[in-house]
């Protein structure tokens, strides 16, 4: 099978990404914002070096399997071990682990039924209406959507389109068998990276969280990434532990210059470097100087001034005290409410709505590719499959962005496909093999830093890769760059007129203000009950994400998107910190004594009420011009 590496979006591509594409509405600014990157990103060069993993790992295994099943295994083992090296640096190992074995499950589906479509093409273009559809509504789960959801429809497409060349003479088994040998590169490359210490990054983020510098943003975001790794129960209640902590030391900061505050502070930062080393989370040694930091605090709470300051130092000090006992395994805490399937059921829920933009976007997206695999399957027209995967790379939440989009990738495309006939007039095959893998692995590295630049070097690694077995340089690098400014023009064309997004920043503002102070609502009921109803919650947190896409959506749709994204920034500040003290009120209900409860109360109310000053701080409309 030919090699055809397409690019796709970050593995974090979700309805919430942290770097957006900025568009201006002149045909000139356009031009200019969609060829231009992000300098402040760094070049992962850790995703180039994974990809090359996978595909040395995975590929080698495909050559040695082909020696006894008689080839079709090192085509599609490589590409899987490629995208897999990507999906094993893409987040906490536990997580990666969960996703490559889920990806692989979906890959061996996704084959199965390719290769049954190919005999029928209206089941082939049901097959991709529906992976399309809802692989782009997984993408609502941060992390893990976005492979989850992608990379079993490219196996789908590149089957699909490589027909009875693939698939033919009964060898359907071994194209399950090259994507069972990927997933298994995809694990080594997992394990490689990990360094024999797979809870190395979920260790980071509740050490950050004890950090004295930790922001409730931080915490509440830590909070997410523990639920959807499905992290221990320690983890999870040692970061609730550090958002007392923080509510605690924050209400004593006319305190800070007493030395009991200075030590307290020395505890939480002795907390973090406790979490830190390698090793199992429990049980470890906790210095001595916490206790003594946590008597100070004790000492001083008896002569404060007030029963809120009172509350504060015995909350502060009991949150260090609680650290403590689970790190040494004097306490097992409970079992976390709120589940990763929970967490990530109600994301996917969240744009399962005709307003969502991410639910037009999948609508989009599986029409154009519906249309394009029923043209493929229907005519005889050469390597159109890289229509399919340009249309697949090109389509963004919405048309201004798709455009953007559309022009990085046609124009990389084309100036690699020239690269690569240039080069191939001058180098020998030898030296452009070794010359197509350095692209390959540079491309990913610049996978967010500049797109345009990753689609320059993908192009011309496929063209040499793809012309390489019979030297036609030219011939399939001028295929590939006509076929994918077709897959690009069609893009552009079904989202500018198909369930075509339409930017209303205020009205989402509006609805976003709306959903947080519905949840701070409920939450603050929630204060003075031993059990917490968590289905409201969520359910206006869902109202919450929503609205938080289609803002972001706004943003590249306005020509004025700095009052948009300025509300957005305060709008998912706000999120995080309520996040953070929503899930203190969750295991508030567990506490120890009426006491305990109460001094939470007193504490999280002044959490939740300054959450509440910034979210009706927030304006829902954009000051009118002097």
């Amino acid at each position: 099978m030919r090699a055809a590496t397409e690019c796709v979006p970050p593995l974090t591509t979700s309805p919430t990404p942290d770097i957006l594409l900025r568009v201006g509405h002149t045909g000139l600014a356009r031009l200019k914002s969609a060829l231009s990157g992000q300098p402040g990103t760094p070049v992962a060069w850790r995703n180039s070096v994974a990809v090359v993993a996978g595909m040395v790992v995975a590929g080698g295994s495909g050559l040695v399997v082909d020696q006894y099943v008689g080839g079709r295994t090192f085509a599609v083992s490589l590409i899987v071990g490629m995208f897999l090296g990507l999906v094993a640096v893409a987040g906490p190992f536990f997580m990666a682990l969960r996703l490559i074995v889920g990806i692989g499950v979906l890959l061996t589906g996704a084959v199965g039924l390719a290769v049954v479509a190919l005999d029928h093409a209206w089941l082939a273009v049901l097959g991709i209406v529906i992976l399309v559809f809802v692989g782009t509504v997984w993408t609502a789960i941060p992390l893990v959507g976005g492979p989850l959801g992608s990379f079993p429809t490219l196996v789908y497409v590149m089957v699909l389109a490589q027909g009875q060349t693939l698939t033919g003479g009964g060898v359907a088994g071994r194209v399950m068998l090259g994507s069972v040998v990927g997933v298994v590169g995809g694990l080594v490359v997992l394990v490689a990276f990990s360094g024999w210490d797979p809870r190395k990054a979920t260790r980071g983020l509740v050490a950050g969280s004890w950090g004295s510098g930790a922001t409730g943003q931080q915490q509440g975001a830590a909070l997410q990434v523990l639920r959807l790794d499905s992290a221990p129960r320690s983890y999870v209640s040692l970061v609730r532990a550090a958002v007392i902590a923080r509510i605690a030391r924050n209400r004593l900061e006319s305190d800070s210059a007493t030395s009991t505050y200075q030590h307290g502070t020395a505890a939480q930062e002795t907390i973090a470097a406790t979490v830190l080393p390698r090793g199992a989370m429990v049980p470890r040694p906790v210095p001595t100087s916490v206790d003594d930091a946590r008597h100070e605090m004790q000492a001083a709470s008896t002569s404060a001034p007030d029963r809120a300051v009172v509350y504060a130092w015995e909350r502060w000090q009991a949150s260090l005290g609680y650290a403590s006992a689970i790190l040494t395994g004097r306490t097992v805490p409970r079992a976390d409410t709120i589940t990763g399937g929970t967490l990530a059921a109600e994301m996917v829920r969240s744009v399962l709505h005709p307003e969502s933009a991410s639910f037009r976007y999948g609508v989009q997206r599986a029409v154009a590719l519906g249309i394009a695999t029923f043209v493929m399957l229907s005519t005889d027209l050469p390597e159109f499959y890289w229509v399919l995967l340009t249309i697949f790379a090109v389509m963004q939440t919405n048309a201004v962005a798709t455009q953007a989009r559309a022009v990085q990738y046609a124009v990389g495309t084309w100036i690699g496909a020239l690269a690569a006939v240039a080069l191939s007039l001058v180098l020998p095959s030898v030296v452009l093999g070794v010359l197509a893998v350095a692209l390959l692995a540079a491309g990913f590295a610049w996978m967010v830093r500049n797109y345009l630049i990753m689609c320059v070097a993908i192009a011309a690694a496929v063209a040499l890769l793809v012309g390489s077995p019979d030297g036609q340089y030219l011939q399939w690098a001028g295929l590939r760059a006509l076929d994918c400014t077709v897959g690009a023009l069609t893009a552009v064309a079904v989202s500018a007129f198909i369930l075509r997004v339409r930017p209303h920043p205020e009205l989402h503002v509006e609805q976003a203000r709306d959903a947080l102070l519905t949840t701070l609502a409920r939450l603050r009921a929630g204060l003075a009950d031993e059990h917490v109803d968590m289905a409201p919650v969520l359910a206006s947190q869902a109202s919450l994400q929503r609205a938080l896409s289609n803002l972001r959506s706004d943003i590249q749709l306005t020509r004025d998107s700095d009052w948009a994204t300025e509300q957005l920034a305060q709008l998912t500040d706000v999120n995080d910190r309520v996040i953070a003290l929503g899930s203190v009120v969750v295991e508030r209900a567990g506490s120890r004594s009426a006491e305990d409860r109460r001094s939470d109360e007193v504490l999280v109310s002044k959490g939740l009420e300054d959450a509440e000053r910034r979210v009706r701080a927030i304006p829902v409309a954009a000051a009118s011009p002097t």
